[in-house]
C-alpha cells in the first residue's frame, strides 16, 4: 500500500497495503459542496510521434526527461497495485474518475460531475467529453463500467473489490454518464472511485500489464517497462488536460533507496519519493537539491496475530502495548518528525476524525514483563518480519527488538526483501505471527477499518475477529454525519487501545528531493499518486 507503499502495501499475490490517497471528510464535504449538488502499442507510439511533430511545428513541444528514482513495482496490473512505484505508473499512464489533492479535497477528474439522490442510494456521474485513450479512441461509461466490474471479479482477486461491495447495479444511462445504485447510503462511495486501483480501462482489456492503453498524460509500451530496472514514458500531446512539459518520463529500479539518494546528489537522477530520514539531511544541505516534507497518515502497522498464541492472549498484547515507547521509536527511526500514533489508524491528516485519547496507557516495561512472565515462565521468544528497506522498516524492527527485551520478551528479527515478505510464502505479512507493515495514506479511513480490522477484511493481518468492532465498522461506514460518524470511530479507538491487536506508534513523514532545476511537482502524502504531468526542468 499497501505507503501496502514503501511499501504500504496491501496484500494478495504482489497485492500490498499500500500505499495508499489522502484524507479525511473535509475532502468529501468540499466535493458535495462543490459537485454533488448538480490497440497495438506501436500505433500509440506512431499516433504519439505524428502528434508531437505537429505539436513542434506549432512550437509547443515539450522538452527535457524527468529521471524519477523507485523501488521495483510489484505489480503493473491497476487492480493489483499494491506499492508506491505500482501506483506512479498508473498515474503517468491512466486517468482516475476522482483525485484528491494535498489541500485533502476530492476532485473531479474523469468525471466532470456527479449527483446523488436524496436517499444516498444513487449516484450518477457526468463524464468529461473529449478524452481519449492513447490508440485514438474515445473514453466512455462503457470503459468505467468495464473497470469497476473488472476490480470486483472475484477471479481477478483484487483488495479493490471489497470497496465496491456495496454497489448492486452500474447501468450506463448514454456514453457520458454512468449510475451507481447502492445497497445502502455510503459517505466514502465517492472517495472508493478516487482508490489508486480505479484506473480508468478501455473496455474488453484482456491483459493490462502488457497492453498499456491509458487516457493519461504519458504514453508507453511492454517493450518500455522492465519491472527490475526501469521504465520509459513519452509525453501524450493529446492529453485531454493539456500535454505535459517534458518529453519524457524515465524510471529507474532499484531495491537500495540510499543508491537512489546517491545517484539523486551525483546527478543523475531528477527526483526521489521515501527518502530515509536518515539521508534526508543530506538532501538538505546540498544546494543543488531541493528537499520535500509532506504530512501524511502513513503508518507501520505493527502487530501480532490475534488468532493464535501468543497474540490470541490479551495479556500478552497488554504486555507488548505496555512495553512500546512510542515517543522513543519517534525519535531513533524518524528523529521526532513524525506524528505521533495511539494505535490507531486515523491520524492528525484525517482532522475530522482525529483525537487524541485521554487516557492512552503510558510505557510500562516491568509491568509488561510480570504479564509475560504470567503467561510465559521461561520467557518469550518470537520471530518478527518486516520488509527491508521500506519506511525506515530495518531501525524500526531494531527499535522493538531493543524496547520488547526489556519486558522480557525475546525478539528474532526476520527482516526480507519486499517480495518475499508480501509474496505467498508462510510467514508473509497475512501469516506471520509477529509482523511489521507499511500502510500509505488513503482518501477516507473507512478504508483502513474495512481491509484491515474486519473480520472478514481482505487484509485482516492480524487476524482479529471482535464482533463488535464489525459491527461499529459497518456502523462507520453508512454514517453520512462527521460528527457522529467521528464518535464511533472515538468508540473502536477505545476498543483497539483496550485489547486491539495493533500497535501503531506514529504517522511518518513523506520525505523526497529533487533537482533544484525541477520545478511544478506537487508531491502527495500517498508519493505514488503524485504527477509528473506538471513538471518542468530548467534548460
Amino acid at each position: 500500500m499497501f505507503e501496502h507503499f514503501t511499501s504500504e502495501r496491501t496484500g494478495l499475490t504482489a497485492n500490498r497495503p499500500a500505499r495508499f490517497l489522502t484524507f479525511g471528510l473535509t475532502a468529501l464535504i468540499a466535493v458535495f459542496t462543490a459537485i454533488g449538488s448538480s490497440a497495438s502499442a506501436s500505433a500509440q507510439t506512431a499516433q504519439a510521434t505524428a502528434a508531437a511533430t505537429m505539436s513542434a511545428a506549432q512550437g509547443t513541444a515539450p522538452s527535457g526527461t524527468l529521471r524519477v528514482g523507485w523501488t521495483p513495482p510489484i505489480s503493473l496490473d491497476p487492480a493489483l497495485y499494491s506499492d508506491a512505484p505500482d501506483e506512479s505508473i498508473g498515474v503517468a499512464v491512466y486517468d482516475y474518475l476522482f483525485t484528491v489533492n494535498q489541500a485533502e479535497q476530492i476532485v473531479p477528474s474523469l468525471a466532470k460531475s456527479y449527483t446523488v439522490s436524496t436517499d444516498g442510494l444513487t449516484y450518477i456521474l457526468t463524464l468529461q467529453s473529449g478524452v481519449t485513450f492513447h490508440d485514438g479512441s474515445a473514453l466512455t461509461a462503457d470503459d468505467v463500467k468495464f473497470t469497476i466490474n473488472r476490480l470486483t471479479d472475484k477471479k481477478l482477486g483484487s483488495s479493490a473489490a471489497s470497496l465496491f461491495s456495496g454497489v448492486t447495479a452500474i447501468d450506463v444511462l448514454d456514453p457520458a454518464t454512468i449510475k451507481f445504485t447502492l445497497k445502502a447510503p455510503s459517505p466514502s462511495f465517492i472517495a472508493s472511485l478516487a482508490d489508486y486501483h480505479v484506473a480508468i480501462l478501455k473496455n474488453g482489456t484482456t491483459d493490462p500489464t502488457k497492453d498499456f492503453n491509458g487516457s493519461g498524460p504519458f504514453i508507453t509500451s511492454a517493450d518500455q517497462i522492465d519491472a527490475t530496472s526501469g521504465a520509459t514514458f513519452t509525453a501524450n500531446p493529446n492529453y485531454w488536460k493539456g500535454a505535459p512539459k517534458i518529453a519524457k518520463l524515465q524510471f529507474t529500479f532499484n531495491k537500495d533507496i540510499a543508491s537512489l539518494v546517491q545517484a539523486l546528489k551525483g546527478g543523475q537522477l531528477d527526483f526521489v519519493q521515501r527518502v530515509p530520514v536518515e539521508l534526508y539531511s543530506d538532501i538538505q544541505s546540498d544546494k543543488s537539491l531541493t528537499g520535500v516534507d509532506v504530512a501524511t497518515n502513513l503508518f507501520p502497522n505493527i502487530r501480532l496475530r490475534a488468532d493464535r498464541k501468543p497474540g490470541s492472549d490479551p495479556n500478552v498484547r497488554e504486555a507488548f502495548r505496555l512495553a512500546l515507547d512510542r515517543q522513543a521509536l519517534n525519535k531513533a527511526v524518524y528523529n521526532g518528525l513524525a506524528a505521533p500514533g495511539y494505535d490507531f489508524p486515523i491520524g492528525p491528516l484525517y482532522k475530522t476524525f482525529y483525537s487524541a485519547p485521554a487516557n492512552f496507557p503510558a510505557t510500562d516495561a516491568a509491568k509488561a514483563k510480570q504479564l509475560i512472565a504470567t503467561a510465559y515462565p521461561n520467557g518469550l521468544s518470537i520471530d518478527l518480519y518486516a520488509p527491508h528497506g521500506e519506511f525506515n522498516s530495518d531501525e524500526l524492527a531494531q527499535a522493538v527488538q531493543q524496547q520488547l527485551k526489556a519486558a522480557g520478551i525475546t525478539v528474532n528479527l526476520k527482516v526480507e526483501d519486499g517480495g518475499i515478505y508480501y509474496g505467498n510464502d508462510a510467514n508473509n505479512w497475512l501469516d506471520a505471527d509477529f509482523a511489521i507493515t507499511g500502510w500509505s495514506t488513503r482518501p477516507d479511513p473507512q478504508t483502513y477499518f474495512t481491509l484491515m480490522y474486519r473480520s472478514d477484511g481482505i487484509w485482516n493481518e492480524a487476524h482479529w475477529n471482535d464482533p463488535a468492532v464489525d459491527k461499529l465498522i459497518d456502523q462507520a461506514g453508512q454514517e453520512t454525519d462527521p460528527a457522529k460518524r467521528a464518535a464511533i470511530y472515538a468508540q473502536l479507538q477505545a476498543i483497539f487501545i483496550d485489547h486491539g491487536p495493533s500497535f501503531i506508534p506514529f504517522f511518518r513523514p513523506l520525505l523526497a528531493g529533487m533537482s533544484a532545476k525541477v520545478s511544478g511537482i506537487e508531491v502527495e502524502p500517498d508519493p505514488g499518486l503524485t504527477s509528473f504531468a506538471t513538471a518542468v526542468i530548467a534548460q
